[in-house]
């Protein structure tokens, strides 16, 4: 059977099955009967003939046809079994609800890995263990034993659908609980569990496969297999298609030991971040957030821009709304004069028609009139409505019209609520399928996540993207590295940029002599800096020398380099001197990767120097990039309006992306590279330090 199947199965065996709902296996059942599961039910129970009203079975081998999905509610010791019996009744997916797994210790972990074992010889493709299960909106196939499904689920007519895909089955469900009371629609809500076969990434590509859902919601705690999820990201951006991820862990600190700045300035979190905008992915602080952005893509137009008009008949909620949307980047420009004029037709003299438009609780026409003015202004991308529904007079007299115009718009207009709603208000909004927000964050939210997404879109469609696979360079850097050590001297690094076209100046001297040889090439002022494997961080050891002007100054720093370094580390092995010309002066910018262990490469840029892990101004993206990219990346540092000059930043876009490059070529083999600091002038842009840490060799 198709994959693709697993979320619609037209018979369902559960294995397990109880009366009551003490059990999980009783609770299965009462969730599919209750729901008015469509397709064939066959409660598997060794000691009923009847559970729940429907006949029993002993065993699989008894029911009169195979099941196309087996639901597996015993104990965990048992499931081994199942499998076998499954195979034998030619059953090609099972969800197991058992816990007792990986979730349950090293036992437990040594079990599940006998039951994938068992399931992916005989062809079978498993959900779970330890999952709440799955719930078919449209479908009705309520394959859950959570009890948050069993509210008024909505109809199964076709409409455009949220669905939820979470590794905790409570919290998946809770979406779909909470979003249902906003009135919001559903098509599969899934329970991934321990993710032993079946993972989150195959989950959600059924979703992004479902013409009816039109965006999917994702709870990660993390992703099993990177790569799978990057593929689903892409396919999403590609159908557009938005991911609304609320991705938990964000602040647990890096288990590894690091050598760079940009080791200490990366993180896990930091590549999710940087995947996530790669690729259009949505990133939720909260469930509210969640549903009211799932809310405005499921219920409006993208907007185009960030201009905002508000009509409300309160002038401080009309203020208050004003002052969130400019928080989150909207403007608020006035409507043009000959809408005004027809506004104040209508609007009392104390009221307001510039923008917000304050047509006053005394507004003698209502919200749809002024509706009708402004929209089709030019001059506005999106509309806020700010009502009461405490009472439901206006909205009764007003609803159709708000309806039309609303749902006829081909830019978002929002409908925001300062009260709560009566339940006479609520029916008439669900009657008119008119959604409305209740919190002005959550209104401003998703509108400047719905404008995000269409930027990125724009974006996506037009952009010169990295190229794929290795350059030319590649295999050429790959033998550099095995034939270099773990930690990669200023000068070793040297080489191996060039392959890329990063120019880093310098000489290696081994003696006195031989740095006041280089000196005189490089011509004065320069600097001096020790070359040691063991002494990454040449700073802290002392062990660096700047504006040296002339070579007697130039031999006592040599010697006082060379002292410092070796009491710093003793047993450090000391190759000589890095004898550099002093850079001109300029924005000092770090450029770095950091090999993340989901998704690889991660490339970094940021301001640099000394100050750069005290000042955090970074941004990531996986490599390859583009230059674009490159420079998109540089666009959204703070420090980027300081930088002096086009010509340097364009050349530091070049330096991102070549480091991009040579971080992608080299993937499993770096674990860190350091450009610290880049010098930006008016002109150009000049590396004048490196650090290259290799992974440990297996």
């Amino acid at each position: 059977m198709s994959l693709a199947q697993f979320l619609h199965p037209r018979s369902i065996a559960v294995i397990g099955a109880t009366e009551g709902v003490e059990k999980i296996g009783g609770r299965l059942m009462n969730n599919l009967l209750r729901h008015n599961y469509p397709g064939k039910l066959y409660p598997i129970n060794r000691g009923r003939k009847e559970v729940w009203g429907i006949a029993a079975y002993p065993d699989l081998a008894a029911c009169p046809e195979t099941p196309e999905l087996a639901l597996v509610a015993i104990p965990a010791e048992s499931v081994l079994g199942v499998i076998d019996e499954c195979a034998a009744c030619r059953i090609a997916n099972v969800m197991i609800a058992s816990s007792g797994f990986a979730d349950g210790g090293a036992a437990g972990a040594a079990l599940q890995d006998r039951v994938v074992a068992a399931a992916k010889a005989r062809g079978i493709r498993l959900a779970g263990p330890n999952t709440q299960g799955f719930f078919n909106v449209p479908e009705r196939i309520a394959a859950t034993f959570s009890p948050a499904v069993n509210i008024d689920p909505g109809t199964t007519a076709k409409r455009r659908r949220i669905g939820v895909v979470s590794q905790s089955g409570g919290l998946g469900f809770s979406l779909f609980n909470r979003g249902r009371a906003d009135g919001l629609d559903f098509s599969s809500i899934v329970s991934i569990g321990n993710q032993c076969d079946l993972e989150l990434a195959d989950y959600a590509d059924l979703l992004v496969d479902d013409e009816d859902t039109k965006v999917v919601m994702l709870f990660i705690e993390a992703v099993k297999t990177p790569q799978k999820f990057i593929a689903l990201a892409k396919k999403a951006a590609e159908r557009e298609k938005p991911l609304i991820v609320a991705k938990v862990g964000r602040h647990k600190a890096a288990a590894r030991a690091v050598a760079s700045h940009t080791g200490s300035l990366s993180g896990a979190d930091s590549a999710y971040d940087a995947v996530f905008r790669r690729w259009g992915v949505i990133r939720a602080e909260s469930v509210e957030e969640m549903l009211d952005t799932a809310a405005l893509f499921t219920r409006h137009k993208l907007p185009r821009g960030n201009r905002v008009a508000v009509v409300s008949a309160t002038g401080g909620t009309a203020a208050w709304l004003t002052d969130t949307l400019e928080a989150h980047g909207f403007e608020l420009p006035e409507i043009d004069a000959a809408r005004q004029k027809r506004l104040m037709e209508f609007i009392p003299p104390y009221g307001s028609p510039r923008n917000p438009v304050d047509i006053t609780a005394q507004g003698l026409r209502g919200y749809a009139p002024a509706l009708r003015v402004v929209e089709d202004s030019p001059g506005h991308d999106a509309f806020v409505l700010a009502i009461t529904l405490a009472q439901e007079v206006r909205i009764a007299r007003e609803g159709d019209e708000l309806a039309q115009i609303i749902h006829g718009s081909d830019k978002p207009m929002l409908v925001y609520t300062y009260s709560n709603a009566s339940e006479k208000a609520r029916a008439m909004m669900a009657r008119w399928d008119l959604h409305y927000y209740t919190r002005m964050p959550g209104a401003a939210r998703a509108l400047e996540a719905g404008l995000a997404y269409r930027r990125f879109l724009d974006e996506f469609a037009t952009a010169p993207k990295a190229e794929e696979g290795p350059s030319p360079a590649a295999d050429a850097a790959r033998r550099y590295l095995a034939s270099h050590g773990k930690v990669l001297c200023e000068y070793e690094a040297a080489e191996l940029l060039a392959l890329y076209g990063i120019a880093l100046a310098g000489r290696l001297a081994r003696s006195a002599d031989e740095a006041a040889a280089a000196a005189r090439a490089e011509t004065y002022p320069v600097a001096l800096k020790v070359q040691s494997p063991q002494i990454p961080h040449k700073t802290a050891a002392k062990a660096v020398a700047l504006g040296i002007a002339d070579e007697a100054a130039l031999r006592r720093a040599y010697a006082e380099i060379i002292a410092n370094a070796r009491a710093f580390a003793p047993e450090a092995e000391i190759r000589g001197v890095l004898v550099q010309k002093m850079a001109p002066s300029g924005l000092e910018l770090i450029a770095g990767m950091a090999d993340d262990p989901d998704f690889g490469p991660i490339l970094m840029c940021g301001a640099g120097g000394i100050t750069a892990e005290i000042v955090r101004d970074t941004d990531f993206a996986p490599a390859p990039v583009s230059a674009r990219e490159a420079d998109a990346m540089i666009a959204r540092l703070k420090v980027a309006r300081l930088i002096p000059g086009e010509g340097g930043r364009r050349e530091f876009a070049r330096i991102l992306a070549a480091l991009a490059r040579l971080a992608a070529d080299t993937r499993g083999l770096v674990g860190e590279i350091d450009l610290n600091p880049v010098i930006v002038t008016t002109s150009g842009a000049t590396a004048v330090d490196a650090l290259i840490v290799q992974k440990d060799k297996a």
